[in-house]
């Protein structure tokens, strides 16, 4: 006769040990943390972090407003259940090309995937969101020689951004510090291990997350070149972290709005370490006198029209524009042939895959717009839409190509 539920002997469950302080210090002992610095924008951006990933144990990538479902299907793709196609159709992401490469890299790599970063159930992505529409004003003040309300707004941008990034580097140090260990000691196979090897890959403005860590664990930190270059809007933003009580240089705002600017215009260049390349050489034959001077003729052209979003006029502002750098020696060659020879140059400098990037770059801008790196589809700004103005930049890569190469001597072999 079988016996009902009640009469059922039962059996204690086993309880899993939860980990004192002694066992969590001792994991944290063990773990070697490595941060990868660098740019997140392209799938060349990858190769940096790949040449660490294979001897890693735990791999924390740069995931930001993640959800549950993408923290298991990353774990997915490492085991070998999911692929990089699969998981890019199922949630996309930012920077497409990078994402990719790094999906690729962890597909059925078998690596314990972490997540350090926000994740979606705050409200920090409203914010985020807001410092993108933020920079759409910049980018109408540079473009309307509204030099004033521009640094204000771009003053703005720094402080929210700064706050934002500052909260975010904390999370993912505590996270790395109190979260990781725990994970560890419910892996058997990793608890086995004398050295456990943990990759963090973050954009290289997240260096606070590794400080904050050095002096209690052992950190290691690396950047794909050296001396590393940021952009006076981010060199702006460290400033204010590493120097609250400092005041941000008053001629840094000027180049950071011009900068800001001019990378948003630049952004079929999808190699971002090009792109910083070309924006610091414009910074250092441009200065502070000669923006404003510029502002001034951008302010003089555009109060001929009556509404400052009329296409006619932002074209003759951006004409101005270009033929500043000209005479700094920066740009433009109109009208080039784009023949073989001066094709293969442009994917050579530009340090494309083939020719066919070159394609997809030319066709993107004949389709509709040219994609800055912080905007979107659906917030594309009016000037970005006019097929004259993006043709006009595209018949003009190959100067930009030209004037990297020829400066190319000022910076350091990239080792």
């Amino acid at each position: 006769m079988n016996s009902t539920p009640s009469e059922k002997k039962i059996r204690p469950q086993n309880k899993k040990k939860e980990l004192s302080e002694k066992d969590l210090r001792e994991i944290r002992e063990k773990m070697k943390i490595e941060f990868a610095f660098g740019w997140h924008a392209s799938a060349k951006d990858v190769k940096f972090i790949q040449q660490k990933f294979e001897s890693c144990d735990i791999y924390i990538p740069e995931m930001a407003f993640y959800s549950p479902e993408v923290k298991k299907d990353l774990k997915n793709i490492s085991a070998g259940k999911l692929s990089p196609s699969q998981f890019y159709e199922k949630h996309g992401g930012n920077f497409p090309d990078f994402l990719f490469a790094i999906l690729k890299m962890i597909y059925n790599s078998h690596k314990e995937i972490f997540l350090a970063d926000v994740s979606d159930d705050g409200h920090e992505l409203d914010q985020y969101l807001n410092i993108r529409k933020i920079r759409e004003v910049n980018f109408d003040k540079f473009l309307e020689g509204d030099l004033e309300e521009g640094i204000k707004s771009i003053s703005q941008e720094i402080n929210l951004y700064s706050d934002l990034e500052k909260k975010r580097d904390e999370h993912i140090a505590e996270k790395i510090k109190n979260d990781l260990p725990a994970i560890i000691g419910k892996n058997k196979k990793l608890q086995k291990k004398p050295k456990i090897n943990v990759l963090v890959s973050l954009g290289a403005v997240h260096t606070p997350a590794y400080i904050q860590l050095k002096n209690s664990h052992d950190v290691g930190r690396s950047f794909p070149v050296k001396p590393f270059i940021f952009e006076p809007q981010i060199q702006g933003l460290r400033q204010r972290e590493f120097m609250p009580e400092k005041e941000i240089s008053k001629d840094l705002l000027p180049r950071a709005l011009m900068t800001e600017f001019l990378s948003t215009l630049f952004g079929f260049i999808k190699d971002q370490s090009v792109k910083d390349k070309l924006l610091s050489e414009i910074n250092k034959r441009i200065n502070i006198k000669e923006i404003e001077n510029l502002s001034r003729k951008l302010k003089e052209n555009m109060a001929r029209y009556e509404d400052k979003k009329d296409e006619k006029a932002r074209k003759e502002n951006i004409k101005i524009i270009f033929d500043l750098l000209e005479t700094k020696g920066v740009l433009f060659e109109e009208g080039v042939e784009l023949n073989d020879e001066t094709v293969r140059e442009l994917v050579e400098v530009l340090e494309l895959e083939d020719t066919h990037e070159l394609e997809k770059i030319r066709e993107k801008m004949k389709i509709k717009f040219v994609l800055g790196p912080h905007t979107s589809k659906e917030n594309v700004a009016p000037l970005q839409k006019t097929l004259e103005v993006a043709m006009f930049i595209f018949r003009n890569l190959l100067s930009i190509a030209r004037i990297l190469k020829t400066t190319s001597k000022n910076f350091p072999p990239e080792n």
